[in-house]
């Protein structure tokens, strides 16, 4: 049974593309960002305020990380970075290749960082990958011949990696070693043929893969762990590019058209579902 949903606008600051939303249950903010200005958003739940943090660099993704703070992928590294006193520490820069840039990622269950890779300013195509950063710094390409890595996630017991390469329509799932952090065979999970392109994704903790359609896709299709459409949420704008889920509530971020549509006037900011 496939429920629809409408989400409803919770945050807009004309953001041209918002990216990325986690919740940080410790400072009751939801995390956001905005790619190519490299601004960092702490958005409140309870009355909409936001703080923003501008970084050195455009900044590809960010995660919160076990110790509290912030994993970010700007142009020169994957640094932790620290919005109590905003220190940042690179962690590592394992894609020297000024060709591509950080886009997407996650903390596996160890505590490693994953980020993906994309062309920065034309597509690479078969040419992308993914990253995995151990906590010691040491980094390992985990997955080759991508495109544009883009949403990442583990099913709840870790053995489970999925990972979206947007171009290929594609959500692929790799088995999962904890100990070494490598992946197994890529099957494909799910394909979408019917809306726009698969983008960024997250995993509930009893299993479901919610994943964003950018590119005309309007929507957050929520598939069951055997590949069922359990729920689908509408939005009033077609470029929909991540989301998260607390508690009960998803936050869900979108982008701009490159050519702006009249009719969409709240494109690139943050709506709300409960789910």
């Amino acid at each position: 049974m496939n429920m629809e949903r409408q989400a409803e606008l919770f945050y807009y600051n004309s953001a041209a593309l918002l990216e990325n939303p986690c919740f940080d249950e410790k400072r009751n903010v939801v995390w956001a960002i905005e790619i190519r200005k490299g601004r960092i958003f702490a958005i409140s739940p309870e009355d909409h305020s936001c703080r923003t943090y501008t970084m050195p660099s455009l900044v590809g993704w960010i995660a919160l990380m076990p110790d509290g703070r912030l994993a970010a992928a700007l142009r020169d590294g994957v640094y932790a970075f620290d919005p109590d006193n905003g220190e940042l520490t690179l962690k590592a820069h394992p894609e020297t290749d000024t060709r591509f840039r950080y886009n997407d990622g996650c903390i596996d269950p160890e505590g490693r960082i994953l980020v993906g890779t994309k062309g920065d300013s034309e597509p690479m195509t078969g040419m992308s990958g993914c990253f995995s950063i151990f906590p010691d710094g040491t980094a390992k390409k985990i997955i080759t011949g991508a495109t544009t890595a883009n949403g990442m996630g583990f099913s709840p017991d870790g053995n489970v990696f999925y990972f979206i390469d947007t171009p290929s329509k594609n959500i692929y799932a790799y088995d999962y070693d904890h100990a070494t952090g490598d992946v197994g065979a890529r099957r494909v999970f799910h394909t979408v043929t019917d809306g726009g392109l698969p983008d960024g994704m997250c995993v509930l903790p009893d299993g479901r893969i919610c994943v964003a359609e950018c590119d005309g896709g309007g929507r957050v299709r929520v598939y069951s762990p055997d590949g069922r459409i359990t729920d689908t949420i509408f939005l009033p704008v077609k470029d929909v590019t991540a989301c998260c889920v607390h508690g009960n509530t998803m936050y869900i971020t979108t982008a701009k058209a490159k050519k702006p549509r009249p009719d969409e006037p709240t494109a690139g900011g943050m709506y709300i579902c409960e789910i």
